[in-house]
């Protein structure tokens, strides 16, 4: 579904991603897991259009998507919702799902997927007219991975989706992208914390110094030696 082939970017002057290769099927949860400065949100950033490549391409469907415009590669099904959330504060969390489905492909699935989203994340519905900055910290969170969903993605983007929440949020949003992954979105995510990540994925990318250092399904990670000294301190 998603191809990257031998991707390099760099950012003023520095050489951030180097020689990046990764592939996403459809209906798979994908992790990208690495230090602070690996290269995660820039990656996430390059795929969705925000950061031009050096050198490599970027396959979507069969389709070369490496100089496509943002806004381009959200029409044809990949939505990105970046780290921190950024919602439209002053608006109602009922007008933030709405301006998600701005892009062509989406607005005539708005009913359905306002009811999916509705459906994945009940607290909005109860607060659809209420102004989104007066939400709480989770709850900004679906609303965030709720505005993607209106975009009728392909496949889903996230950045740092636990950051900042309370454990039992972190669990209930993780259940929501299983939920998701059902109706065919396939998920790429950046998460710092690397036992959750290898809970929740079915493979996951680890990024060091802007290289890939290891890919393998979550299952073999957790038990790869150079994970477990790395990330689990044994």
């Amino acid at each position: 579904m998603l191809i990257v082939e031998e991707l390099d970017v760099n950012y003023g002057g520095l050489e951030i991603l180097k020689n990046i290769n990764l592939k996403i099927e459809k209906r798979e949860i994908v992790a990208l897991i690495g230090a602070n400065g690996a290269g995660k949100t820039t990656l996430l950033n390059t795929i969705s259009g925000f950061v031009k490549p050096k050198n490599g391409k970027i396959y979507f469907e069969g389709l070369d998507i490496t100089r496509l415009l943002p806004h381009e590669i959200v029409e044809i099904g990949i939505a990105h919702v970046p780290e921190g959330r950024r919602i439209f504060p002053e608006l109602t969390v009922i007008d933030n799902l709405i301006l998600g489905a701005f892009p062509r492909r989406a607005r005539r699935f708005v009913d359905e997927n306002l009811k999916f989203v509705f459906f994945l994340f009940p607290r909005l519905e109860e607060r659809k007219k209420q102004i989104a900055k007066t939400l709480s910290g989770g709850e900004q969170q679906m609303l965030s991975i709720g505005r993607g969903l209106m975009s009728a993605p392909k496949i889903l983007l996230l950045d740092e989706i636990s950051l900042g929440l309370a454990p039992v949020i972190i669990n209930s949003l993780y259940k929501a992208l299983k939920i998701i992954r059902e109706k065919g979105i396939a998920i790429l995510f950046v998460e710092q914390n690397v036992r959750k990540s290898l809970e929740e994925a079915d493979r996951a990318y680890i990024l060091e110094g802007g290289k890939i250092v290891l890919s393998d399904s979550c299952h073999n990670l957790k038990n790869h030696h150079k994970v477990k000294e790395l990330y689990f301190g044994v």
